[in-house]
C-alpha cells in the first residue's frame, strides 16, 4: 500500500528483433534477470503467446525454471499462463514442480485471453470441449489443485497435483479491465493490472478488487500491482527516439502483421498515415518515456493513485544495451 518503499519488478515479453534469432530473447533474459537481481528488482515474469514470430514466449514455465536457476533471490514466474488453452491440472503440476525446485520464489500468473487466433486456440485445446467460457471453472480448479483441495468435478477429487508440497506458488490474475479483477477478488488471487494496455481505469478497478476481495489460502488479504511500459534514457529526447521501434511494431500489428521488433531508424523513417498516427497517439498514452527523474515521477504517481507498493515494468528496445540501461537507470533513481 501507499507509504511503503516501492518495489520494482519486470515483465518480459521476450521480443524477437528483426534479423535476430528466437534464442536471443532467452539469452538476454538471463542477463537481465541476473542484473535485475543485483539492482534490487523484486520479481521477473515472462509472458505467453502462441503461433507468433514476434516473441519467444510459448512456454513461460520453462523460462521461469531457467531464470530461477540463474538467480538466487529473484521471484520468477509466468505473466501469465493462458489458462483457457490448457489443463489446470497440468499447470498445477508444472508450478508445484517449480516451487519444489525453488521454494518461495515462484509466481503463477494467469491470463484470460487465448493468446492467438481461433485456430491456434483450437490447436492448444486439441479437441477439448472446454473453451474460453470455462475460464472461471478452470481458475477454481487450478486453485484447488495447487492447494491440494477438491476440484469441482467429483470424479477428480481423489487426484493430487504432484509433487505435493507444504508451500505453494503465489497465484495472480492478470488483466486490463474489470473482468479479471472481479474474478481475482472472488477467488482470492493477487491482481496485476496492465496499465500498459489500459492506462485509464486502473485505480478504480484495483479499488473495487480490494473492496470485494475474498480471502484464500494463497492471499489472505488483497495484493495488487500495476504493470507499466517505460523507456528510460539519459535524455528525454533519446527516450522518445527509442519509442519509435514500439510505434512501428504497433503500426504493423494494426495492419494484421506478426512483425519482429524493428530498429529505431526504421521506425523514424516509416511514413505513417493520419489514421495510424491517431492509433499511435492512444498507444503512447500508455507509455512512460523520459529521464530517470521523469520516469520516477510518473511511476510514483501511478503507484500512489493505485495505492500499490509494487510496479512492474515492461520495456522493449531494438538495442538490448539500451533496454538493459533503461532498467539500470530506473533502479538507480529509485535507490537514491
Amino acid at each position: 500500500m501507499q507509504g511503503k518503499p516501492l518495489k520494482l519488478s519486470i515483465l518480459d515479453q521476450l521480443p524477437i528483433r528483426e534479423g535476430g534469432h528466437p534464442q536471443d530473447p532467452i539469452n538476454e533474459a538471463i542477463t537481465l534477470a541476473k542484473r535485475a537481481e543485483a539492482w534490487g528488482y523484486h520479481r521477473y515474469w515472462t509472458a505467453q503467446f502462441h503461433n507468433t514470430v514476434s516473441f519467444t514466449t510459448a512456454a513461460p514455465e520453462l523460462v521461469a525454471c531457467r531464470l530461477a536457476a540463474e538467480t538466487k533471490t529473484l521471484r520468477v514466474g509466468a505473466g501469465g499462463i493462458l489458462l483457457s488453452n490448457v489443463s489446470p491440472y497440468i499447470v498445477a503440476e508444472q508450478f508445484n514442480m517449480l516451487e519444489t525446485f525453488f521454494p518461495g520464489r515462484i509466481d503463477l500468473g494467469i491470463g484470460r485471453t487465448p493468446g492467438g487466433d481461433a485456430a491456434t486456440h483450437a490447436a492448444c485445446l486439441y479437441g477439448s470441449p472446454l473453451g474460453q467460457n470455462a475460464f472461471e471453472q478452470k481458475m477454481i480448479d487450478l486453485k484447488a489443485f495447487v492447494a491440494g483441495l477438491p476440484p469441482l468435478n467429483p470424479q477428480w477429487q481423489h487426484i493430487k497435483a504432484t509433487p505435493v508440497t507444504d508451500h505453494h506458488p503465489q497465484l495472480w490474475s492478470l488483466g486490463s479491465g474489470e473482468g479479471s479483477a472481479t474474478l481475482a477478488a472472488k477467488h482470492g488471487f493477487a491482481l496485476s493490472f496492465a496499465h500498459f494496455i489500459n492506462p485509464y481505469s486502473y485505480a478504480d478497478v484495483i479499488a473495487a478488487y480490494r473492496q470485494h476481495f475474498q480471502p484464500s489460502v494463497f492471499s489472505p488479504q488483497p495484493v495488487a500491482n500495476v504493470c507499466v511500459y517505460a523507456i528510460c534514457c539519459d535524455t528525454e529526447a533519446e527516450a522518445i527516439r527509442q519509442r519509435a521501434s514500439r510505434d512501428l511494431w504497433w503500426a504493423e500489428v494494426f495492419q494484421g502483421q506478426d512483425p519482429p521488433y524493428r530498429s529505431v531508424e526504421k521506425g523514424l523513417a516509416y511514413p505513417y498515415t493520419v489514421a495510424q498516427t491517431e492509433q499511435l497517439r492512444v498507444k503512447r498514452e500508455a507509455v512512460i518515456v523520459g529521464t530517470p527523474e521523469q520516469v520516477k515521477a510518473q511511476i510514483e504517481a501511478i503507484a500512489a493513485k493505485a495505492q500499490v507498493d509494487e510496479v512492474m515494468i515492461q520495456t522493449m528496445c531494438f538495442d538490448f544495451a539500451v533496454r538493459l540501461r533503461s532498467f539500470e537507470l530506473i533502479a538507480e533513481v529509485f535507490g537514491d
